[in-house]
Formats: structure tokens, sequence, C-alpha cells
């Protein structure tokens, strides 16, 4: 039982580090799908994802030494069915007449891993049919391919890494985990009605779809930053220029060039599916330039406090202005949904396309 205590922490671990790597992009892709982020969807999605790690681990975990492992004979692999019914008749000393057995047996391999193997895929197969709308025969299906995964990585000595396998290939393993998906599938269907179906989640998020959150901008800001820093780079490599030099052009050219003459869209506006909205279409390249005041400015402080030794107090006590300005305004802006003081001057706002790209 310790073993598995193991093999979730260290699907913890592993899965923060996963989220960490996966949340921009599954944002981005579910802004860009169904306009809006939902808390129960990223929580149906996230947990499926731990729930996978969690069920991956339990079968690799514990890694033994591989030279104990190599100093192994015995064998490697049943493929006879139901190998297990006939082990638990044969071995488990279970007399249906002689009730103090009954007991005993249940904690014995014969019953406890058996049952095992079929708790650990009864949630992939719940998942499947709630929100991936599988029928019976695929989550049958891909409950047994989920299986043979898991046991073509046993039986392969975990990719090479060991000389031999160092579990056993079990057909009945398959046979049980496939039962526990097809079991996870009747689990949901018994208790459907409790649970919002896929296509009141799509419905939701369709309905804020309309609402531009911070959380979205942000999520566009971080995919932007990508383009800005190969600009950047592109920028200090063609003219050696300083990095705080080339990084701030790189903002000037990016954020008010880019929006300029691809109709108030970035990159990341595009795939979150938002852009930016002018109240007066003239002096159009000064709106897009101030609005990213507050950034430019950051960086010419941060410049200048690496070239005045003298005078470093007064670009820093620049940059922390406006950093405190901005997030202050942002909080009030945020708590009443208003523009930040840069939209405000500029006379511009973030809208939301998705219903004008949604077929």
């Amino acid at each position: 039982m310790s073993t598995y205590f193991v093999s979730i922490k260290t699907a913890i671990l592993a899965f923060i580090v996963l989220a960490g790597v996966l949340t921009v992009p599954y944002a981005a892709y579910t802004y860009r799908k169904y306009g809006a982020v939902s808390k129960l969807r990223a929580l149906i999605v996230y947990s499926f994802v731990f729930y996978l790690e969690c069920a991956y681990f339990m079968c690799i975990l514990p890694l033994p030494d591989p030279a104990e492992v190599a100093q192994r004979t015995g064998d490697i692999y049943n493929i006879v069915p139901f190998a297990f019914v006939a082990d638990f008749i044969k071995k488990s000393g279970f007399v249906v007449t002689n009730p103090s057995t009954w007991l005993r047996v249940l904690k014995s391999s014969y019953v406890y891993v058996p049952v095992f193997n079929i708790l650990l895929t009864l949630p992939f197969g719940a998942y499947l049919a709630y929100y991936f709308k599988q029928d019976l025969k695929k989550v049958a299906l891909l409950a047994f391919l989920l299986s043979l995964f898991f046991e073509l990585t046993q039986l392969s000595g975990l990719y090479g890494v060991y000389p031999r396998p160092y579990r056993f290939f079990d057909v009945d393993d398959l046979l049980q985990n496939t039962a526990g998906g097809v079991l996870g599938y009747a689990v949901f269907w018994l208790f459907r009605r409790l649970l919002p179906t896929r296509e009141q989640l799509d419905r939701s998020d369709a309905a804020a779809s309309v609402k531009v959150s911070f959380t979205r901008r942000l999520v566009a800001f971080l995919i932007d930053s990508v383009p800005v820093s190969a600009i950047s780079l592109l920028l200090m490599l063609s003219t050696r220029s300083e990095r705080i030099v080339a990084h701030a052009v790189a903002l000037l050219i990016y954020f008010a060039a880019v929006p300029l003459f691809f109709r108030g869209v970035t990159l990341g506006k595009r795939i979150v599916r938002i852009r930016i909205e002018p109240g007066n279409r003239p002096r159009l390249l000064l709106r897009y330039l101030l609005r990213n005041a507050a950034i430019i400015a950051l960086q010419v402080s941060l410049y200048l406090t690496n070239i005045l030794d003298d005078w470093q107090f007064v670009p820093l006590s620049v940059t922390g202005i406006i950093f405190m300005l901005t997030a202050i305004d942002l909080l009030y802006a945020h708590s009443q949904e208003k523009r930040l003081w840069y939209e405000r001057l500029t006379q511009t706002r973030n809208i939301s396309t998705f219903k004008e790209t949604t077929p």
C-alpha cells in the first residue's frame, strides 16, 4: 500500500510541473475554442491529467535497481486469460462453507490486485463518457489500449531502461482494466443527472465569451512575448544594441505597428479572440503607442538604472511609481469592470471577437 502513496506523491510533483507548462497553451486553446475558461471545465481537464499521471506512476513505480533486475530469471508474462480465477480457487484458501476465510481472503492479493486493476481505469471510463462523450464501444477499446500501453511499458523494461521486464505482463490485467473502463462508463450513466452536461458547459462559456477578462488579456500578452523576444534578439544581433534598448524598440514595433496593420490584433489577441477597438480612427498609431506607455516607461526606467550610477534612485522611483499606479488601477478596473488608465487616455479598449469569428 505504501508504494501507492509514493506513486501519488510523485504524480503530484509531476503534475505541478506539467500544469505550469500546459496552463498557457490550455488557456489559449480554450479561449480560442470556447471564448472563455470556466472553472468547472478547467477542473475536469486538470483532474483528468492528474488521474492519468497517478495511473501511470502506479504502474511503473517503485523503480528497482537495474543490476537486481538483470539477475532475475523468472517468467515475464502470462497470456492465459482468467488465470487469476484459477489462482484464487487454488491458492487463496477461500472456502464458501467456512466464514472465517471470507475476511482473510479479502485482504489477500488474489482479491485486492484484480479489484485495484478494475478501479485503476474506472475513472478513465467515467471521464471518457462524461467529458469526451464516447460511447460504450469506444470506452472499452480506449480502456483496453490504455491498459496495453501500461503493460507494454512494463514488458519493455521501461522502454529499454532495464535489461529485462521488472514487472509481470499479464493478459488478465488487460481484461480487468478494460472491465474497469466499462464499469466507469456505467457509473457515469447512473450519476449523469447530477452533473452539468458538456453542452451546458459550452453554452455557459459562449455566454461568458463577450467579456474580455484580465486573464484572457494576460494569456494574449504571454503569447505575444514570444515574437517580441524574437524581434528583440534580431535587433540585438543586427544592430549590436543593448538588450534593454532592443527590447523597448521591439515592444514599440510589435504592440503599435502590428495592431495598426492587422485591424487591432496581435498574434496573442488573434488566438484568444480579442482585438483593440479604438474610440476614434484619427491618429491611430499614436493611440497604439500610448497604450504601451507603461511598458515602455518601465523599459526606459530600467535602462536609465543601468547607465546612471549616481542617480539610480530616480529611474527606480519612476519604475516603482508606475508599477504601483498600474497595480492600483488594475485592481480597481478589474473590480469595477472599467478600462485601465492607458485605455481611458487613448479611448481604446479590448473587445471579444468570438461571436464575430465563430461560424
